[in-house]
């Protein structure tokens, strides 16, 4: 299963739509995950217009309204992988550590976050903590291949 992962794309603030790279990989893609900032009920219509199945959570820059679509929150099941949501907050210096620690237990296999527009894939204990970046020109989004492993890829966003 591939799952196409992104974050803080901030429409129209940042950029008037998602970008191409990000559009062919969805279309590419059998899920897709977002971490929030969307700021927008359009942006997230858009995404669950996809085909796919698409899985979000709110962001600190995410409307009142958006509550009534996203929560803040949320764990998935995929082919017997818990896989944790979240946008993040606060500062980016330890935002991993901040964000382990507020964790369900049983820890999840893979936490997803967003918020510090940083790519990152680092082991805490035995929980992964991935971060496919900002959502933008110049910025990144991550592709998980799932099977009985889990493998995370950055790419790149050129347009």
């Amino acid at each position: 299963m591939t799952i196409t992962v992104l974050s803080d794309s901030h429409i129209p603030s940042v950029q008037s739509a998602l970008p191409v790279d990000v559009i062919k990989a969805i279309e590419q893609s059998d899920m897709i995950l977002g971490l929030g900032d969307f700021t927008t009920a359009e942006t997230i219509h858009f995404l669950k217009g996809y085909s796919q199945p698409f899985y979000g959570v709110l962001g600190n820059m995410d409307g009142y309204d958006l509550r009534d679509y996203l929560p803040l929150h949320r764990t998935l099941n995929i082919q017997d992988h818990t896989i944790y949501m979240i946008h993040g907050w606060g500062s980016p210096n330890e935002i991993q550590q901040r964000i382990f620690q507020t964790l369900p237990s049983p820890k999840p296999e893979i936490c997803l976050y967003g918020h510090s527009h940083q790519q990152s894939d680092l082991q805490i204990g035995k929980t992964r903590m991935i971060n496919p970046g900002t959502c933008r020109k110049g910025g990144s989004f991550a592709v998980l291949e799932i099977g009985q492993t889990i493998q995370c890829a950055f790419r790149s966003i050129q347009q």
